[in-house]
Parts: structure tokens; sequence; C-alpha cells
């Protein structure tokens, strides 16, 4: 590809639409689908998504890439230069069913394949949904998600409503539940047909079939065909092409709500940031009603397993576009089992972009969730869709039979009350902010996880936390049930203000540099970050020699040791009494086991109940938890004296503290 194409591609990708735009005038602008044939596929399908078009697919074995876009894009592509063999202009759905596909590769042309009669409208969804849950009305019931759970209709004013499906259909159950979502894209009309059929099959099957009935049994089953209700309405009506919700803009119409929800909206691999394109990722995260309504949803459903349905492609999506997961390898082998559940061959790969639904919900709440891309075109015929449906039904069905690595429930150890708290795998990096927690009616909590060991982390403010070890296999379903025990906060310091801790307290310290100092510490390096530039919250810790300077070893820990010591803190007399506090030891190979990080208690005895030696290989700065039993210093005055030292010659030697905590339980 020349560079002069490549400069086109972007220049139309950014220019989308330029003059204001009124209500009168929404869907004026017609879309168009085109097909462009090149030499080298790959390349430019990466310059067409890097430039924000909305690229449908793409067919090595014919060379070609399918693109929908505006009139103004349409233009640009054609004087990039680029091998255009047929467009398809966007109308009503309806008036598809009359047509026949006219003369291919004649551009302008409006060439699409016929749509059968078959496929429901909005509304027409909406009464199905009513007709499965009256003909059974023990196992399935209507909700209307938007009125039910508090949130704002669309911004045409509708709502979006689910079916949910479970044997005591009308009663929360403490089960974990399976969200099957559709239409997120307008367009996409062959999903909300997969998630009927879903619906039908369930229902249907329950008393009939053993594994159906089993999957009811001990689940709730949520099924959202439509979840675009505006976008979809106005594909029926106006513009079978249409992509986004309905929002209107000064400058454009529509948001990509698969490209709206907040986990790594702010990336550089998320959306569009332009209001004409077709991927436009609206003005904030989680800007569109559609995204808050399944968000609020999902954190009171807290749906254990997702599948959102697009098309088209035949593949399953996980993880994410651009960013690092440290499971991101299972991920991809859990999607290819899916994908050939699904009657796909076992074909996966990585999502459009970054900000969609799916990666939403496995990094916030922890869910099994993936994205499907169905069929091989939008508009199928109706016959076509449904025997799309009966192929990747099995799919579905193995999802929920899918078993869950490690769930169960945290409460409080006192009440017996569910409590909402953190789940943490320790030791395992997330480094996108990814959380899960329990929570809703019961303190439910669902984890997913590859085969191995993890020391599980279960935390909320006010209780002690507790960490135990699961074995996971690629079968394993295990149960942790936790207790909280509520606690009282005796003594706590962040460092963030001035508590009295004394530097040198009995005037034994040898360091040269790098002595104790509360402040905010400047991050640096040798082979790997030393001493740290971030602290554990809030802006200061408790650093050895706060400062980088130009090297390294300018300000690290020298020439001997340094200590500091804490206020006196009155210990109760009674109950079981636990330190914690955040910490690291950070030196170069030419350390030794005479450098050190060591912490002690003195009343009316002194005891080191902490410490970490150095030695002779690089170790970087990485925060961990110490944890320590102080309820043989009840009922006395302490004080925490905290030591390093630098004692193995001319080692580089970083040592830091935050968070120090004594709680009684």
């Amino acid at each position: 590809m020349t560079s002069r194409i490549l400069a086109v591609l972007v220049s139309v990708a950014v220019l989308g639409a330029t003059g204001p735009i009124s209500a009168g005038q929404v869907g004026d602008d017609p879309q168009f689908r085109v097909r462009i044939e090149t030499s080298n596929l790959a390349a430019l399908l990466e310059t067409l998504e890097r430039s924000g078009y909305d690229v449908l697919g793409s067919d090595p074995a014919s060379s070609t890439i399918d693109v929908a876009v505006s009139r103004t894009e349409l233009y640009g592509l054609h004087s990039s230069g680029l091998s255009i063999v047929s467009v398809e202009r966007g109308r009503p759905l309806q008036a598809t069913a009359a047509e026949r596909a006219a003369a291919s590769g004649q551009e302008l042309m409006a060439t699409a394949a016929a749509v059968s009669a078959g496929y429901l409208n909005l509304d027409g969804i909406n009464a199905r949904l009513y007709e499965i849950s009256a003909a059974y009305p023990a196992i399935a019931q209507v909700v209307d998600v938007t009125a039910t759970y508090g949130t704002p209709p669309t911004f045409e004013g509708r709502h979006i409503y689910a079916l949910k499906i479970s044997d005591s259909v009308s009663v929360d159950e403490d089960e974990p539940a399976m969200l099957v979502a559709a239409a997120h894209h307008a367009r996409e009309i062959s999903t909300p047909v997969i998630a009927l059929d879903a619906a039908d099959r369930l229902t249907a099957g329950y008393g009939n079939d053993p594994r159906i009935t089993a999957a009811v049994d001990s689940h709730e089953i949520w099924i959202a065909p439509v979840w675009n209700p505006d976008g979809y309405s106005y594909v029926f009506t106006t513009n079978n092409l249409w992509r986004k919700n309905r929002r209107v803009f000064p400058t454009g119409v529509g948001v990509d709500q698969n490209r709206n929800y907040p986990q790594a909206w702010g990336t550089s691999c998320a959306g569009s940031t332009s209001v004409g394109s077709e991927t436009y990722k609206g003005p904030s995260a989680a800007s569109e009603a559609e995204t808050r309504t399944m968000m609020t949803w999902s954190e009171t459903e807290r749906f254990a397993k997702v599948i959102d349905y697009h098309s088209y492609g035949r593949e399953v999506l996980y993880a994410y576009r651009c960013l690092s997961h440290p499971f991101t390898a299972w991920m991809q082998q859990e999607a290819a089992a899916l994908s050939q559940t699904s009657g796909y061959g076992g074909h996966t790969r990585v999502p459009s972009a970054e900000g969609e639904h799916q990666q939403w919900q496995f990094a916030r709440l922890g869910a099994y969730a993936f994205l499907i891309e169905t069929h091989t075109e939008f508009q199928p015929s109706y016959a076509s869709a449904l025997t799309e449906a009966a192929t990747v039904w099995p799919g579905i069905l193995s999802v929920l039979e899918r078993p869950i690595s490690v769930s169960g429930h945290v409460t409080d150890a006192v009440t017996g009350a569910p409590l909402g708290a953190k789940v943490e795998l320790v030791g395992v990096a997330f480094a996108n902010g990814e959380t899960n927690s329990s929570g809703g009616s019961f303190g439910s909590y669902h984890m997913f996880l590859p085969p191995g060991t993890y020391d599980v982390r279960f935390s909320r403010d006010g209780y002690a936390p507790v960490v135990s070890r699961v074995d996971v296999s690629a079968t394993s379903a295990t149960v942790v049930n936790v207790q909280l025990s509520p606690v009282t906060e005796v003594f706590s310091d962040t460092f963030e203000t001035d508590r009295g801790w004394t530097r040198n307290p009995n005037a034994t310290d040898t360091a040269t540099t790098g002595t104790w100092e509360r402040g905010d510490p400047q991050s640096t390096s040798s082979n790997g970050l030393k001493q740290l530039g971030t602290t554990v919250s809030g802006v200061n810790d408790l650093v050895t020699g706060r400062l980088s300077g130009p090297s390294s070893g300018s300000y690290d820990l020298d020439g001997g040791s340094t200590s500091i010591q804490s206020p006196a803190i009155v210990l109760p007399e009674s109950g079981v009494l636990t330190m914690t506090f955040s910490y690291y030891l950070a030196h170069g190979s030419n350390s030794s086991s005479a450098d050190y990080l060591r912490v002690s208690v003195a009343g009316a005895t002194q005891a080191t109940v902490f410490q970490e030696l150095g030695d002779a290989n690089d170790d970087d700065g990485v925060w961990a938890t110490a944890t320590v039993d102080l309820s043989a210093f009840a009922g006395q005055t302490i004080r925490i004296l905290i030591e390093a030292a630098d004692a193995a010659g001319a080692s580089l030697v970083e040592a830091a503290i935050d968070d120090v905590k004594i709680v009684r339980q």
C-alpha cells in the first residue's frame, strides 16, 4: 500500500461529519457497504482498523475487505486509488426483502441480497418474549430492565427488555447467572434470532431434556435479544446498514455501543473519537444509557457467564486487542473450545478494539465472557439465520455446563450478613485495573482460572482479611465460603501526614545516605526498578532516601544502617491483635544477607517480628504485604521500630514501608 493511500484513508477517517446536524436531518446522510480488493490484505486491514473505519470482515480467499462508510469516506476511498469492486447503499430493511441482487462489481449500486420474511422488528421481538413467558410462566418471566434497575431510557425514550429463565423464576435465587446478549450493533439482525432460539430451546426443553433441565435448575439465565433498540428500529425503517445507537450530537449521530464500556476506553486501541465514525466510542466512558443499563444490571445480577453475539465472522473473540492480561493464553484456549462447540472449528481472534462489553464483564466482574461473531453476513435469509442459531446452540449449553473454578460467599462472621468484599489473587499482576468482588443479595463471588494453585485474598474495610489457598484444574469447581471478622482499628498510618515518627531514636544509625524519610518517592532504576515512584495509597510512603538523583546510587541506602520509630501506641488488653504493612526491599546482585529490612516491636520487651535479607541476586522493588500477630503485646504501650541496612559493602539497597495498620478482632 502506498503512503498516499494511507494518508488519504487517515484524513478521511478524521473528517467525518463537519457541519452541525439537527434532529430533522437524522438519517439523511446515506451509508454504504464497500468491498475492496487488495494484493496486501493484512496491511490494508490493519490500516483501515487503526484509521477508525468500520471494517466488517475480510475474505483471504478472494483478497477482499468489506467496510461500512459514510458518503465522505466513500469518496475518499475512491480517490485513494483502492480497487473497489462493489458498493451497497443502506436503505430500509423492509425494502431489501423485495430486492434481488443486481449487477455486482458496479460502483454506487445497491446490490444487497434479498432478506426473506421472518425477521421480527423491535415490537415483534418484545412480543415474542411475552409469548414465551405466557407459555412457560413457571420458568420464564419478561423483565423491563430499564424500569426494574432504575436506569435511563435510550435517547429515543425506549426501554430494554430481557427474558429471565429459571426453575423458580419469580424468586431471586442463590445461583450463578448467565447472560446471552445480542444486537449491540443495530444491523446485526441475525443475532436476536440466536437469542430467541436459545430462549425457545431452554423453555421447551425444560423437563424433557436432562441437560437443559439441569442447566435451568442450577442457573438464572437471562436472554437480552436487542441491546440497541433505537438503532435496531432504525434499521427496519430507514437504513439497514446502521450500526450505532441514535443519540444526536451537533456534528453527527450515534455512538458505537460496543466501544463505550469503561474498561480500557481511554487507551490508544479503543474506538474512534470522531462522531462521524462508525466506531465512535462516545464523549466519555459509559456515556450511553444502554451502557449504563448493562453495567447496573450486571453489577446487581452478577453474571458469572456472558456470551455477547455479533455478526459476522464465525469466530470467538477473547481478551484485549492491545493490552496485556496474565491469562491471555488460557482465555484463547477457552475461546477455541467454545468456538468448537459453537460449530466454528476453533476459530478465534482478539477483539477489534478496547472498550467492548465482554472485556468489561471479565475485567470488572470476573465473568467468563466472550464475544461470538456469527454467520457470514449481517442480514442473511431468515432460514439461514435459523440454521445458524441451531449451529451455535451447543456452545450456549457448553457455557452453562462449564464449571466455575472457584466460587462461594463472603459473610460477616458475627451477623452472617452477606458482604461485598475485594477478591484478589495474591501475586498475580493485573495491569489494567481488573477487579473482582463478592456482592449481591448473597455475598456471592466467582472466579474462572487456568489450572494452578492460587492464594485468594478476601478483604473489606473494617474486617480482618482472609487468604485461602485453592488448587484449580480444568474441570474443578471449588467452593470457598469465607467469613470475615469485624475489626477495631487501633493504629493506622498511611504517611500522608506527620504522625510523629522519630528517626535514629537510639542514636545508633551509621548510614551516610538513604536514611528513612516520609515523602513522595522518585523512582530509580538499575537493571529494573529499585526505588518505586508509586505508593500503596496516597502520595507518600516511608522510604530510604526519596530522591532519585543523577544515578540510581545517588540517594540509595549506603554506609550502614538507618532506623525510624513510631509514636507510642496503646494496645487493648484483649482480642486478637494484628499488624499489617506494605513493604519492599530492593537490591542489586552485589547484595548479601548482611543487607536487611527489619521490623521490631518494643513494649515490655523488644522482639523482631519481620525481617527480609538481601542476597546475591538482582531483586527489583515490588510492593508486598506482611501480616504480624501482636497478641503477645496485648495491654502494653508499644513502639514500632523499622530498620534497614546496607552492610554488604558498596551494594545498591532501597527499602520502603507504607500503610501500617494495627487492628483488634
